[in-house]
């Protein structure tokens, strides 16, 4: 079920809730794409876990932005470079053109 939501929604941060969770099935779902787990008899936990897959879910669209505009930045920087030597020219006074 978690493959399946992620591939659907792969950004949406996913909080298991169960009443019969082992340890080993906990690091499973959380290895198959869960942000967390949470028994049902410790609910009180939810919130914190709610709250954090939120600031997570933020954080990574905040690197995935920043990486895209760093991306676009990058390639106009190299596009410039590759051009340089037609975009700039000197002035020489003394000889009354450009270089």
């Amino acid at each position: 079920m978690l493959r399946v939501l992620r591939d659907l929604a792969p950004d949406t941060p996913m909080i298991v809730v169960s009443g019969a969770i082992g340890e080993e099935r906990a690091a499973w779902v959380v290895r198959d794409g869960a942000a967390d787990y949470v028994l049902k008899r410790n609910l009180a936990r939810l919130p914190e876990a709610v709250t954090r897959a939120i600031a997570d879910a933020r954080r990574t669209a905040l690197a995935r932005v920043t990486e895209f505009e760093f991306d676009a930045a990058y390639e106009r920087v190299t596009a410039l470079l590759a051009n340089v030597d037609s975009a700039l020219s000197s002035y020489s006074l003394a000889e009354g053109r450009y270089y």
